[in-house]
C-alpha cells in the first residue's frame, strides 16, 4: 500500500458558509412575500377592476370609484351611500332620473387616483364628455365616504310656469326653491302640456364641486295648436251667441239697459260681420312673457237685440277686436275677447 500523495490538506466543511446561504435564503422568501403583500395590498385591496359595496369603501379612491359607478349603474341609494351627508333635498335623487339620464349619456371610464393630500383625482366620462374632477373625501370608522357628491344648481332662469314642466321626466314644482339638488350626469328639461315644444333643454351636472352652465330653452306652439285654438274660439263664440243673456260669458255684452224693463225672452245675439273661425297661423305666443297664453287678432262685429216688457226693441253693437286664451290646463282652456262697444247714440 503507498503513502499518501503530499500535497495541501483536504479543507474541512464550511459550516460557516452554509449557514450564511441559508440566510440569505431566508431574506430573500421574505422579501419576495414581502412584495407579494404589498402587491396585493395596492393591487388587490383596491382593484379598479372590482366592484364596490355600497357604503363599503376602504379606500378613498374606491369611495369616488364606488359613488360613480352607482350613478352609472342608475342606483341611487347605493350612490348615497358613498356620502358623508345625505342631502335633505331627494326629489331628483332617484333611480328614475339616473335612468333618464343615462339613457342622454351616462358616466363611463372612471378613472380614480388618491392625490398626496388624501383628497382624489378623479377622470370619467358622462355621455362624450370627459370630465376631470377632484373629491374630499374622509373615513367614517373603517370606510371613507365623500364629502360633496351632488351640485345645487338654480332653475329660476329656466323655469316656465303653467306648462308642466319636468326634469328628467319628474315634474317640477310650480313655484321651484331657486335651487333642485342633482347628481352628476345627463338632465332634459321638458313639459308635458302637449300644445308646447321646448327645445334646448339639454344639460350636464360634471363636477358636483363646479357650477352649471344652463341651456337656451325656447317654448314654442306646437304644430296642432293652432289649429285647436281655432276650434276652441269658434265653439266658445257660437255658444255665446246663442246665449238668451244681456252680458254673455265670452265676457260682451251690457250689465244692464237704462231705464228699461228688459223682457228676458227678448235677448239674442247675431253675427254682424266678419267670421266665427280664426285662421291658421292668426295666434301670437312669447313663452318668455306668458309661458301659457296666446293671442289672435280677429275682426267681428256682434249685435246684442232686446225688448222692454213694453215691446220697444233695442240693441247694441260690439266689435271684437281679439281674443286670449290661457290654455295651462289644456283640456279646459280660458277663453277672453277683447270687445268694444261701438253702439252709436241717437
Amino acid at each position: 500500500m503507498g503513502a499518501p500523495y503530499p500535497g495541501v490538506p483536504a479543507a474541512p466543511p464550511r459550516k460557516a458558509n452554509v449557514k450564511l446561504i441559508a440566510l440569505i435564503g431566508v431574506l430573500v422568501v421574505l422579501l419576495l412575500a414581502g412584495g407579494g403583500f404589498a402587491y396585493w395590498y395596492v393591487a388587490v385591496r383596491d382593484d379598479p377592476s372590482k366592484p364596490v359595496s355600497a357604503g363599503q369603501a376602504k379606500t378613498p379612491q374606491a369611495a369616488v370609484r364606488g359613488y360613480l359607478q352607482a350613478l352609472a349603474n342608475g342606483d341611487a341609494t347605493d350612490a348615497l351611500s358613498f356620502l358623508s351627508t345625505r342631502p335633505t333635498d331627494t326629489t331628483f335623487l332617484t333611480n328614475d332620473v339616473l335612468s333618464a339620464g343615462n339613457s342622454q349619456g351616462a358616466i363611463s371610464d372612471i378613472k380614480a387616483t388618491k392625490a398626496s393630500d388624501g383628497s382624489v383625482n378623479v377622470t370619467y366620462n358622462i355621455g362624450s364628455q370627459g370630465v376631470t374632477a377632484h373629491f374630499a373625501v374622509h373615513k367614517s370608522g373603517k370606510y371613507y365616504t365623500i364629502d360633496q357628491g351632488t351640485q345645487k344648481v338654480n332653475l329660476s332662469d329656466v323655469y316656465a310656469d303653467g306648462v308642466g314642466m319636468t326634469l328628467n321626466g319628474v315634474a317640477l314644482d310650480s313655484s321651484p326653491s331657486s335651487t333642485v339638488t342633482l347628481f352628476p350626469g345627463s338632465y332634459q328639461l321638458g313639459v308635458t302640456n302637449s300644445l308646447l315644444t321646448l327645445t334646448g333643454g339639454d344639460f350636464t351636472v360634471t363636477d358636483p364641486a363646479g357650477s352649471t352652465t344652463l341651456p337656451d330653452t325656447k317654448l314654442t306652439l306646437a304644430d296642432n295648436a293652432q289649429a285647436k285654438f281655432a276650434d276652441a274660439v269658434k265653439k266658445k263664440l257660437d255658444g255665446c251667441l246663442a246665449e238668451k243673456m244681456m252680458l254673455t260669458t265670452c265676457g260682451f255684452g251690457i250689465y244692464y239697459a237704462a231705464g228699461v224693463t228688459v223682457d228676458p225672452n227678448s235677448v239674442g245675439w247675431r253675427l254682424m260681420k266678419g267670421q266665427t273661425t280664426v285662421s291658421k297661423g292668426k295666434f301670437t305666443y312669447d313663452g318668455s312673457v306668458a309661458p301659457s297664453e296666446t293671442r289672435a287678432s280677429i275682426s267681428l262685429q256682434v249685435k246684442l237685440e232686446f225688448s222692454g216688457t213694453d215691446k220697444t226693441p233695442y240693441f247694441s253693437l260690439f266689435n271684437i277686436l281679439g281674443v286670449s286664451i290661457d290654455f295651462s290646463d289644456e283640456n279646459n282652456l280660458a277663453i277672453s275677447f277683447d270687445a268694444l262697444n261701438v253702439t252709436k247714440k241717437t
